[in-house]
């Protein structure tokens, strides 16, 4: 059973690690909903847990908040894309953050188990990084306006928008998560040293994955009239 486990948490120390160059690589050569496929593997373990509770409880819980992000950003946004953007950005954040836990804690340079606590941690990157995500969403919606395209112009305003508050929130709690990791004891230094993690993987990948990931989801629909209209033109 602990040699199963260790297996598990190696293979997503892996897709922790591989999982950014296939966001920032492969996204101009694949659909970006194939980038959900580490939430479908959850959904796997999830269901394959056996009697492990935990574990199961555990990912449950972020299969759970990931899918009513999805919702409530369907609901304020009224397309799906938004939140299927938001998600692939927090998929990065959490294999990231997972990742880095895995391999610092195998070097032993860190304290850190991967257990409810995690979890927990997880999901406050998970809350930090949409929030961040939400916001730079608006604006892009604000300045659009009643147009239904968004460009990559477009994208780059808006970030250049709310740069000036992304920079500040994020340098704001890395500050406070890093004295945690610090002097915060060793009680909470292994969650302290993911959320330090999480931080910047929260920060940077709301304006390098989530809205380079919304930018093709829009340019998909666009792109399959084009070739139908060519193709009937042929």
């Amino acid at each position: 059973m602990r040699r199963r486990g260790k297996v598990l948490l190696v293979a997503a120390a892996i897709g922790g690690i591989a999982y950014p160059f296939a966001v920032f690589v492969a996204l101009p050569y694949i659909s970006p909903r194939l980038l959900l496929i580490p939430a479908l593997a959850l959904v796997v373990l999830r269901v394959l847990g056996g009697r492990n509770i935990a574990g199961r409880a555990a990912i449950g819980a972020l299969i759970l908040a990931w899918a009513l992000i999805i919702l409530y950003l369907r609901v304020r946004f009224h397309e799906y894309k938004w939140g299927i953007a938001a998600v692939v950005s927090l998929l990065h954040d959490v294999l990231v953050a997972l990742a880095m836990v895995v391999l610092c804690n195998h070097l032993g340079l860190v304290n850190a188990e991967i257990d409810l606590n995690m979890i927990a941690c997880f999901l406050t990157i998970i809350g930090y990084s949409v929030n961040d995500t939400i916001v730079i969403f608006d604006r892009i919606r604000e300045v659009r306006g009643k147009s239904s395209k968004i460009s990559a112009d477009l994208i780059n305003l808006c970030v250049n928008q709310t740069l000036s508050r992304t920079i500040l929130t994020s340098l704001t709690v890395f500050l406070v998560v890093l004295i945690l990791y610090v002097w915060g004891g060793p009680g909470i230094h292994g969650f302290a040293f993911a959320l330090v993690v999480g931080t910047i993987s929260g920060t940077y990948s709301t304006i390098y994955v989530a809205s380079p990931v919304l930018l093709w989801l829009h340019k998909q629909p666009n792109a399959t009239a084009a070739n139908r209209a060519a193709a009937a033109t042929s």
